[in-house]
């Protein structure tokens, strides 16, 4: 008898081992999903802060010459104020 419940668990084990085998495949699938997704959140993150950089720079070229004006300052300083506004 012993060696037919040894027998019978080795058939039992082999029958689960697909299913687990499935389930394994699944959490992985769902894994990569999720990362996948991830990493498509962080690119349109990049992709608006990029934008909204050159849309920046944009608005500061349109309003240059009107602030030098207002403001007094030489063409080097309004450089150096493009460019401290696109570091903050």
């Amino acid at each position: 008898m012993k060696q037919s419940s040894v027998g019978a668990s080795r058939s039992r084990f082999s029958l689960t081992q697909p299913y687990r085998a499935v389930a394994r495949r699944s959490r992985l699938i769902q894994a990569s999903a999720a990362r996948s997704q991830s990493n498509q959140q962080l690119l349109y993150v990049l992709m608006v802060a990029s934008m909204t950089m050159i849309f920046n720079g944009s608005v500061f070229g349109v309003a240059l010459p009107t602030i030098r004006d207002t403001y007094g300052i030489n063409s080097e300083t309004a450089a150096w104020l493009v460019t401290s506004y696109s570091l903050t």
